[in-house]
């Protein structure tokens, strides 16, 4: 195999492909289900379509290619590199370290029960996103776009969201302790029972926001725009500036 290699189509399962050279390589509706990719350059490949399910892609080197619709569902991603990459409605359910995505595309990707810990998505896309049970706890999503996303029952524990666009996102029973949501926007966001302990919402916008029986202990709403904000059965007395 080489850089620019034609292999749409190609039955690659469980071979064995560990620092194999596929830059550029079409790999379009290849079927690599349980193969080893450890260390692969496979930077501006065409996996459009790919089966990669239950592969093991540990350090492998994704810049910039292309896997709109791919399913990586339960693959191995410690250390691969995503940055630039496009995951446009790619399966990433049960998928494990994937930590390396700054600038990648995640639109309407499936995200379920996916580990994110400490993952750095700095000016990713991932509007309508499903992020359902996935662990982004310490995750840097600084500035992301995450419009409509999903994330109900995620750990985003101690997670980087400054400036990130969270309109209409569904957050029902998210965990969200020592977020850093400055700037935030949380238009018409969904945030009913979810943990918001010690909290930074400094300067966010939860325009039509829900927070329902939410936990807001510590939490600093502190310039805050919390204009038309559902709070039935929150206690409020115990955050910061809090004030409707």
């Amino acid at each position: 195999m080489r850089p620019g290699a034609e292999l749409e189509g190609k039955d690659l399962s469980q071979q064995k492909l560990r620092e194999v050279k596929l830059q550029r390589a079409n790999l379009r509706g290849a079927n690599l289900q349980g193969a080893d990719l450890t260390k692969a350059v496979l930077e501006g490949a065409n996996l459009t379509d790919a089966n990669l399910t239950k592969t093991k892609l540990e350090s492998a080197n994704f810049e910039g290619a292309d896997l709109k619709r791919a399913n990586l569902a339960d693959a191995d991603l410690t250390d691969a590199m995503l940055r630039g990459a496009s995951l446009e409605r790619a399966i990433l359910r049960g998928a494990t370290s994937a930590r390396y995505l700054e600038r990648t595309n995640l639109e309407d990707a499936d995200l379920t029960d996916t580990s994110f810990y400490a993952a750095r998505f700095k000016g990713a896309k991932i509007k309508g996103a499903n992020l359902s049970g996935a662990n982004l706890r310490e995750a840097n999503l600084e500035r992301c776009n995450l419009t409509g996303a999903t994330l109900d029952k995620a750990d985003l524990t101690g997670a980087d969201l400054r400036g990130a666009d969270l309109t209409d996102a569904s957050l029902v029973g998210t965990i969200l302790n020592d977020v850093n949501l400055e700037r935030a926007n949380l238009t018409g966001a969904n945030l009913t029972r979810t943990s918001l302990l010690n909290a930074s919402l400094r300067g966010a916008n939860l325009t039509d926001a829900r927070l329902d029986h939410a936990d807001i202990e510590g939490a600093d709403f502190s310039r805050s725009l919390l204009r038309n904000v559902s709070t039935e059965g929150t206690k409020t007395t115990g955050a910061i500036d809090f004030v409707i």
